[in-house]
């Protein structure tokens, strides 16, 4: 029996514009606006409510997520696939919701130390990562050019953060982190999702992901950012006078579809397709958190930032070939 999603998807499919379903153009557009969005939402929470603790804004996160997926799933909007046993849980929802909590959470900590236009630049580093990760954990024998495509990607990040004002270690180093989880994460997901035996729709995923990551992010918090507890009727008082629950309720549900929307766009575009849009995304996200946050840019970051993304299209365009 075809679900109230799937019949929507189906019928969004067969309308086009321009020659584009309107299905994908839809989820295009929701991947831009929720990708950029996220970043400086989750900025404007650090800044402007001086609000320290990232790893609990992404338990919180997860606790949105759960909320949205538990409710789908109680209406019957989507076709949920039960995992059965304890050994399939264990082997594939439970590593994935590590390494997911783990990247999510080393993101939000990079946002609080650095502004989100010399992130996004850091970002551009994923085909790197992406590179690294299948070489470790696959079978799949990388040519030279492959290899040789990674130079641009890793010298314009080098060139960017060379004269950037606002440098932070921890920051850059949190985000890298978070790039290179984020490659191990669609390489697992990417498994799980195509898996014929234990294929699950993105919903499903997320269902499945939230309990243990907020039980996981939740041991976190604890162990990094225990002033939250001896803080909480400051924080709690502070959400009441500053609308700090609305902004914190934005991000999570901005979070949550974000995570639908790239399960979509992976599924309705190629890998080139999602390079390029990547491009722009990032290119538009500095544009965005300029004019947000008012901080600089120098010459030498948006050199390194071009060399960067046109280091990434290479790599695209040869993964495409072969």
């Amino acid at each position: 029996m075809a679900t109230f999603w799937s019949r929507l998807e189906n019928n969004l499919q067969s309308s086009r514009i321009g020659g584009v379903d309107l299905a994908t153009l839809l989820a295009v557009i929701g991947w831009f606006v929720l990708n950029i969005s996220i970043a400086n939402v989750n900025k404007w929470i650090f800044t402007n409510f001086d609000f320290q603790y990232p790893v609990f804004l992404t338990m919180l996160h997860m606790v949105t997520s759960l909320f949205f997926s538990s409710v789908s799933k109680r209406l019957g909007w989507f076709h949920f696939k039960e995992i059965a046993t304890w050994d399939k849980w264990s082997r594939k929802i439970l590593p994935l919701a590590i390494i997911f909590c783990a990247s999510v959470a080393a993101g939000n900590i990079g946002l609080k130390y650095i502004y989100v236009s010399y992130a996004q630049i850091v970002t551009a580093t994923t085909p790197l990562f992406t590179v690294i990760v299948t070489r470790l954990l696959t079978t799949q024998n990388l040519k030279w050019d492959i290899w040789l495509s990674m130079i641009p990607i890793a010298g314009g990040v080098s060139l960017a953060s060379w004269q950037e004002a606002d440098f932070n270690i921890l920051g850059f180093l949190a985000v890298i982190i978070a790039t290179a989880l984020r490659a191990v994460k669609s390489v697992w997901q990417g498994q799980l999702l195509t898996d014929e035996d234990d294929k699950l729709d993105p919903i499903s995923l997320v269902y499945y992901m939230s309990p243990p990551s907020i039980v996981m992010l939740f041991c976190l918090t604890l162990l990094f950012e225990p002033e939250i507890i001896l803080d909480l009727d400051l924080v709690i008082q502070n959400s009441m006078d500053s609308s700090l629950m609305t902004w914190v309720f934005l991000s999570g549900t901005i979070a949550f579809w974000l995570n639908i929307m790239n399960l979509l766009v992976t599924k309705y575009t190629s890998a080139l397709t999602l390079q390029v849009l990547g491009n722009v995304k990032v290119v538009l996200s500095i544009i965005v958190s300029v004019l947000i946050f008012q901080n600089q840019v120098s010459f030498l970051a948006w050199i390194g930032c071009a060399i960067t993304l046109a280091g990434g299209q290479w790599y695209s365009s040869l993964t495409k070939r072969k």
